[in-house]
């Protein structure tokens, strides 16, 4: 339990215009290991939901990870495309997440049935 309870990571998300607002104060809690955007829920409560091009959206990416260098943490999010997932990589997040596990999951299982299909032979 001792190991287990030092190699716990704290994961806190930003998903409202209220936490990015407090992003400093977030980040400076003791123990928070990592900021995570929920970008979902981030662009909604900004009122341009799912509108991850948007300025507003650009400049919280942009807020958090600044955030997460002063204080010595993470900045994380999710994408299902790895081009994104090296952009925020470029732009400073050190977690990335692959995916939502139904759409891997999904894209895995029509590949799979995409390969099975084409390869039986049909007997008539």
């Amino acid at each position: 339990m001792r190991i287990a309870n030092q190699e716990t990571a704290l994961i806190v998300q930003i998903e409202s215009g209220d936490g990015l607002e407090n992003i400093d104060a977030i980040a400076a809690v003791p123990g928070v290991d990592v900021l995570w955007i929920g970008q979902y829920d981030l662009t909604a409560s900004l009122g341009i939901p799912g509108q991850f091009e948007h300025p507003r959206f650009q400049a919280a990416l942009d807020r958090v990870v600044a955030a997460s260098e002063r204080h010595g943490k993470a900045a994380a999010m999710s994408s299902d495309s790895p081009d994104d997932l090296r952009g925020l990589g470029a732009r400073g997040f050190r977690c990335l997440s692959y995916g939502h596990d139904v759409i891997v999951y999904g894209r895995a299982l029509a590949a799979g049935i995409a390969e099975v299909r084409g390869g039986i032979a049909v007997r008539r």
